[in-house]
């Protein structure tokens, strides 16, 4: 089995408590995640869905005893196995990295030098919704257009059911910021987001949860 996100560790499968705020839960899973489910808003807030989500997360972990072997892409996940009793083994993952992949994208002048006068290109790539932290991403532009003392353009490729309140707010912020380019593009497929991501600088990843990088995060 190669495991990615959370099965059979979290009963939402976010590993993440939203109450007060956003922060990374590191519990075993168990009867006790039951009691924290509502108070820490680990999901929603009807319990037969919580109930029914525990019983299928128990399911899972239980099987997860019976493979094997289990293999996954990252320490962070592998000592996730770790503390529910489970062995896993971390394999590299398989991306393309071909010789001779040239890191700007055809037909740009890109260089490895600046002036500044060139923006400083930034990419989120990924779901949007709330732990992926685009949000606070986009409220933090100000403060990273005045930081790099050069124009900023940030590309945020995906869909998700917050794409419109992160158009929303980066229509405001970039509105009152000088210097700042924002562009949704929307889905895109792998070929594009490969192309996003030699044309880019830097790749942010603003994520609320303890991201296990289950896609697109192993190939940057």
């Amino acid at each position: 089995l190669f495991v990615h996100t959370y099965i059979g560790t979290c009963i939402s499968g976010t590993k993440t408590f939203s109450r007060p705020t956003s922060v990374p839960c590191a519990r075993t899973f168990g009867l006790a995640c039951l009691v924290h489910y509502f108070p820490h808003g680990c999901g929603g807030n009807d319990p037969r869905t919580m109930w029914r989500l525990f019983g299928m997360q128990s399911e899972r972990l239980r099987l997860l005893h019976r493979y094997a072997a289990i293999l996954t892409h990252s320490d962070h996940m592998r000592d996730e196995m770790k503390r529910h009793g489970l062995s896993a083994h971390v394999v590299p993952y398989p991306c393309d990295v071909s010789p001779g992949v040239s890191p700007v994208m055809p037909g740009s002048s890109r260089t490895d030098s600046f002036t500044r006068t060139e923006a400083w290109r930034l990419l989120f790539a990924g779901r949007m919704e709330d732990l992926k932290g685009g949000h606070y991403l986009i409220e933090a532009l100000p403060d990273v257009t005045r930081a790099a003392r050069r124009p900023v353009r940030v590309v945020l490729a995906g869909d998700g059911r917050d794409r419109k309140s992160w158009e929303a707010a980066a229509q405001r912020v970039q509105a009152a910021t000088a210097n700042l380019t924002v562009e949704f593009t929307g889905w895109v497929t792998a070929q594009h987001v490969t192309a996003l991501m030699r044309d880019a600088d830097l790749l942010v990843v603003p994520s609320l949860w303890p991201e296990p990088l289950g896609s697109f995060g192993p190939m940057a």
